[in-house]
């Protein structure tokens, strides 16, 4: 994109700064963003905002892997389950992440995504079951990889809107273009 998209501004607010203050809305924690690419600008940023713990990936050039096994790490033992966001999804409403959540907490579930007309979206909760296997990833795997090892409950979503992610520049368009 020529740009940090982490640090583009949507609602006057860099999209990292969105996605963490959802998981704080959430009630989620500890929340671990694991920064790379502009971890300086990144880590500026998300200052001031309580339960965020900035953790730098050395190696996120060689993928999406990596901020996976940089990250996780840094759960507590006693965490049962993590719930992944998207730096460049700061448009996910906090009452699908509380229908994941209790999804989760009814029945424990290896993997639950959300999905919108049979196409998935994120955030994704992985229980700790599947951290070992999250370890394992390289390259640019992400937590989709095990999706055919093991079980997935999907929560139903019917606005389309969650699966707007910025990778390109009509795409940070597109996301603008939901306030209007």
């Amino acid at each position: 994109m020529g740009t940090p998209k982490q640090l583009l501004l949507w609602r006057e607010e860099p999209l990292i700064r969105h996605v963490a203050r959802l998981a704080i809305d959430s009630h989620l924690e500890p929340i671990i963003v694991v920064t790379g690419y502009h971890r300086l600008q990144v880590e500026m940023v998300l200052s001031g905002l309580p339960q965020v713990l900035g953790v730098y990936n050395p190696d996120w050039l060689i993928g999406q892997s990596t901020s996976i096994r940089s990250g996780l790490p840094w759960l507590k033992k006693d965490v049962e389950a993590c719930l992944f966001f998207m730096s460049d999804q700061p448009q996910i409403p906090i009452n699908l992440v509380k229908k994941i959540v209790n999804k989760y907490v009814r029945n424990h579930a290896p993997i639950i995504a959300p999905s919108v007309g049979g196409r998935r979206g994120n955030p994704v909760l992985f229980d700790r079951v599947t951290f070992k296997d999250l370890m394992k990833l390289t390259g640019n795997e992400g937590g989709r990889k095990l999706f055919d090892q093991y079980p997935v409950e999907y929560v139903e979503w019917k606005d389309a809107s969650i699966l707007i992610d910025v990778d390109t520049m009509d795409n940070y368009q597109q996301l603008i273009g939901l306030d209007k």
